[in-house]
């Protein structure tokens, strides 16, 4: 339980209370859930064998037992440590005349005389224009002034383009046969490209739309993912640093290759931790999504025709 006031860029947090409950739905629960999709981090936290990129070691050796914990005992754990700034929030002062000789001034701040005797609309108008000559407004940046030990990589981001981007990839991770616009029909990203019992050569253009709305989401979870492994998020453009080959050198490659991926069908140790973890909730998503499709009553045989259709066995509903 949290029992200080603390300030998080991209979090409202002043509370003397635990936060767990409102960081899950901020930026800082994708952050803990993209850390569980990376194989490295999972195949390095199940062996003890240290990665050879010394920046996801870092993340490793920093970011607290994640991979153990579910987010509130991790959020509770570790939130100040990683994400608080530690001299807080600076906020607006107001100085009176006696306070001029002692008060500590700073270089990032503006000092501005503000007279009584004029009306506070003109006070108003006038401190904006003033302000507005020294202050980069939507310009600033404020990721780059931040002092955490894992800072948000950019404060310019959306919370659904980072959630699509997510699902799509783990989609992929769970059935990496399944097409791509097959995926992005079951999460009905695009419910009016409707391509759904049509055959592609009478709807090559809808089927070319949703595949590459759909492909655009599941590379831009990709990178986000290889970025969080590096500690840095959110950040969906290519990471500079390439560290997946061989990242645990050759020695480890064969054993780590057969830790986490899906050979001839048969699933992986990673892979079936993921589907043990992800599999209901993403199932449960597109069953919400596709709800309004689905004509069937409720029976056992509906259920299994639903699967077929969330495994991408069938297009067709219940």
């Amino acid at each position: 339980m949290l029992n200080k006031k603390l300030f998080l860029k991209g979090l409202s947090l002043a509370r003397e209370h635990s936060s767990a409950t409102e960081a899950e739905s901020s930026i800082y629960h994708w952050w803990y859930r993209y850390l569980h999709l990376s194989p490295v981090l999972w195949y390095a936290n199940s062996t003890g064998v240290k990665p050879r990129h010394a920046e996801i070691a870092k993340v490793l050796k920093y970011g607290g037992d994640f991979l153990n914990q579910d987010f509130h005992t991790w959020w509770e754990k570790n939130c100040e440590r990683l994400f608080a700034e530690p001299s807080g929030r600076k906020e607006l002062v107001g100085l009176k005349l006696n306070d001029l000789a002692t008060h500590t001034y700073d270089k990032n701040s503006l000092y501005v005389e503000v007279p009584l005797s004029i009306p506070i609309d003109r006070v108003m108008k006038d401190f904006h224009s003033i302000l507005m000559q020294h202050h980069k407004g939507r310009k600033l940046n404020l990721a780059a002034t931040s002092q955490a030990i894992w800072p948000l990589h950019t404060m310019r981001y959306r919370l659904e383009v980072i959630e699509r981007g997510y699902w799509t990839l783990v989609y992929k991770l769970l059935f990496p046969n399944l097409s791509i616009w097959r995926i992005g029909d079951r999460l009905q990203y695009a419910p009016h490209l409707k391509v759904r019992g049509t055959e592609w050569s009478s709807n090559e253009q809808r089927f070319n739309s949703l595949n590459s709305l759909t492909g655009r989401y599941l590379y831009k979870g990709r990178y986000t993912l290889e970025n969080a492994e590096q500690g840095i998020f959110p950040n969906l453009k290519k990471p500079d640093a390439v560290c997946s080959d061989f990242p645990f050198g050759k020695k480890y490659q064969t054993d780590f290759l057969k830790s986490t991926s899906t050979i001839n069908g048969e699933k992986s140790p990673w892979i079936t931790s993921l589907e043990n973890r992800l599999s209901h909730e993403l199932m449960l998503i597109v069953y919400k999504r596709n709800l309004r499709y689905i004509s069937a009553d409720p029976s056992a045989d509906t259920t299994e025709k639903f699967l077929a259709f969330f495994r991408g066995q069938t297009d067709q509903l219940p």
